[in-house]
């Protein structure tokens, strides 16, 4: 069995008009933008908004968070690493 391997316009130019022949223009659009690649990038913004947590402060934040529900652990290094509640004591 040959396989014939068309250029990739071509198969892209073919599903298109038959995606318009069946479901229509709108429809097709809307099909086609479900994989458009996006803008911007994400893994740079979610890295800028996200607290970075040391493998240290995870199980302090824990148990500083069993203590009162409304502990908040602000934390970048293990030397800076300050737990503050929400009445604002250190502990």
């Amino acid at each position: 069995m040959n396989a014939i391997i068309k250029p990739i316009s071509l198969v892209n130019e073919n599903a298109t008009n038959i995606l318009i022949n069946e479901i229509g223009v709108v429809d097709t659009i809307r099909f086609i933008n479900q994989f458009s690649s996006g803008h911007g990038n994400y893994t740079d913004k979610a890295k800028a908004t996200k607290p970075r947590l040391t493998p240290f402060c995870v199980p302090m934040s824990i148990k500083c968070a069993n203590r009162t529900t409304r502990t908040l652990a602000r934390c970048r290094r293990p030397e800076t690493m300050q737990v503050v509640s929400s009445a604002g004591r250190d502990f």
